[in-house]
């Protein structure tokens, strides 16, 4: 019988010397005999990637399902919910981070990795690499690989790895990029006030359901939001809060057992009847509905 409730997932190192980042081989777990929890649905909390280097696979993230092969990659944040179809038929890594991993250690280099903190966002979960940049990121996730497993003084370890961590995301930046250079220096702006926008939601989107409540804090006009996220999210500032709610709303639905009352109490809705209203007008169903379909 399937368990649906969700597995919160620490971040947990296999090797001896306790480092803050780890690379594990596909290989590698499907030796492990204590994997159960790989296959049902399980909500990280730290950042990780899956690089799929031969054969193919089936992931889920959030609702999602991607379907990787040779040369996929996908990037996941704190608090997303993932379940794995498989471990057999394909080869590959799993590159997971703590959060804090790339904040700034000294002052002297804090404007660079804060710029790649605030760019993570914009990345998206899955990357198809064409033959060139998959020998890159394969080349960079190697080095990684064969230093965690170095021996020497920790902290010259971790400021190794967090060097090397910074340069696959500056390379993963670049392929994402478009060529018009204008456009590049247009989008800093934006993008900055995009993750403002898309960090005030994540902290509150369950006490603010109105965007005006938002652009009240940041000090930008609704008009101003909308174009910002258009150009990079590709949707408006209203729909994007909206499928923040509905994905919290559709994990508490189908990872725990609690009654749809308090789900739109936990969630910031007044009245039962008015969050049934608001997941219906959004997805098309009810809440009872959709928590009898994915139970």
């Amino acid at each position: 019988m399937m368990n649906n409730n969700i597995t919160p997932v620490s971040f947990n190192v296999q090797q001896a010397v306790k480092l803050d980042l780890d690379i594990v081989q596909i290989s590698d777990l499907r030796k492990r005999t204590n994997h159960d929890y790989l296959f049902a649905y399980s909500r990280i909390e730290f950042h990780q990637l899956i690089f799929v280097e031969q054969g193919s696979c089936i992931h889920t993230v959030d609702f999602e399902k991607y379907k990787c092969k040779k040369g996929s990659l996908l990037l996941m944040y704190p608090g997303q919910v993932q379940k794995f179809d498989n471990l057999a038929g394909w080869e590959g890594y799993i590159v997971i981070f703590r959060p804090e991993f790339l904040l700034p250690k000294e002052s002297s280099s804090a404007t660079n990795e804060i710029k790649i903190i605030n760019k993570l966002d914009n990345l998206p979960v899955f990357l198809q690499l064409n033959d060139q940049h998959e020998q890159v990121i394969l080349w960079l996730i190697k080095r990684m690989f064969d230093d965690i497993h170095q021996e020497g003084n920790v902290k010259t370890l971790q400021d190794l790895l967090r060097s090397e961590l910074q340069s696959l995301f500056n390379r993963l930046f670049l392929i994402c990029l478009k060529s018009d250079t204008k456009q590049h220096v247009s989008l800093s702006i934006v993008q900055k006030r995009c993750k403002t926008f898309r960090d005030l939601v994540e902290k509150n989107f369950y006490r603010y359901h109105q965007v005006r409540d938002y652009t009240k804090k940041l000090g930008y006009s609704e008009k101003s939001l909308n174009r910002s996220m258009q150009e990079i999210s590709g949707c408006s500032a209203k729909q994007y809060l909206s499928r923040r709610i509905v994905l919290e709303s559709k994990r508490l639905l189908t990872y725990t057992d609690l009654p749809i009352n308090l789900i739109a109490m936990k969630l910031g809705f007044e009245e039962a009847t008015n969050f049934s209203k608001f997941f219906r007008s959004c997805e098309k169903i009810t809440p009872s509905k959709f928590r009898d379909i994915n139970k």
